[in-house]
């Protein structure tokens, strides 16, 4: 039997971080999902309850506002037209960027360099890893969340001509007490 508290959602702080939801695809649940979200730099949090490929990440909202800063990723940005000016958003952006690599050969150049700059850093390691590209194309989509406020619908009430105000009886409603007058 599988313990309690391990099932419990990590506690999430939303006034510091942004989360966001990947779907990894099938093919990768054997990988570290941890290497597979690497180019987004966001942190791993969790797995998103029983489903095997979706994974709960997060990222600081400083570096999230400050959007994703790379020279060609704003020459792209720019020459794009009818683009509304919107809210920055770091993760998005680096998933957008890496995404167009996987189509257009001048931003896969970019990635690439993105990539041996990475390795140059950690040459020490033995395990072969992921580039860039190979990551993406894992990644089947991300979402960003949102917290909202939760909605309680109430009992409905419908007045009759009387006056009286019968209540309603939904399926889904619990058995109500009968009382002893």
């Amino acid at each position: 039997m599988k313990n309690t508290a391990s099932q419990q959602p990590k506690k999430r702080h939303y006034d510091t971080h942004e989360y966001y939801v990947i779907e990894i695809s099938e093919s990768a649940i054997h990988l570290n999902p941890e290497e597979i979200i690497r180019p987004l730099e966001v942190e791993f949090v969790e797995k998103v309850g029983e489903l095997k490929d979706v994974y709960l990440v997060r990222a600081s909202k400083q570096i999230v506002e400050s959007g994703f800063d790379h020279p060609y990723y704003h020459s792209i940005q720019s020459r794009s037209t009818n683009r509304e000016l919107k809210k920055r958003d770091s993760v998005i952006e680096r998933y957008d960027f890496f995404k167009r690599s996987l189509h257009d050969r001048s931003v896969l150049q970019e990635v690439q360099k993105i990539d041996q700059s990475y390795y140059d850093q950690r040459r020490s390691l033995t395990a072969p890893l992921l580039s860039s590209r190979q990551a993406i194309k894992l990644m089947k989509s991300i979402d960003k969340q949102v917290l909202r406020k939760r909605h309680k619908r109430d009992i409905i009430y419908i007045p009759s001509k009387d006056g009286s105000t019968p209540i309603i009886k939904r399926d889904f409603d619990p058995p109500t007490i009968k009382r002893r007058q």
